[in-house]
């Protein structure tokens, strides 16, 4: 439902506490689902000029994700902005309300 809102965010970051804390299964149709969600949001922090941010969920999204990470190590020599650490992120789920 997020994703559908374009929350792609929200929705990413959902999908990964659902998964590290084991509240999601998975199976090939959800991992399709998880990679078109990953893949959104790494195109969104792309857009806003985050390209570590981009290609650290790109690679999350797995085979869904090659294709952009393959567009973003074309623009490889341009200089990266910083994204949130994992444990940054990780710490950040903690806040989620």
């Amino acid at each position: 439902m997020l994703h559908s809102m374009r929350y792609f965010d929200r929705a990413a970051l959902f999908i990964e506490a659902c998964l590290k804390y084991g509240v999601m299964e998975t199976n090939d149709d959800i991992n399709k689902l998880i990679g078109v969600a990953f893949v959104d949001y790494a195109k969104l922090l792309r857009s806003i000029g985050l390209k570590q941010g981009a290609v650290l969920w790109a690679s999350r999204a797995g085979e869904a994700g090659k294709e952009l990470l393959d567009e973003l190590s074309q623009t490889e020599g341009t200089v990266l902005e910083s994204s949130p650490s994992e444990e940054e992120v990780d710490n950040s789920l903690g806040n989620i309300e």
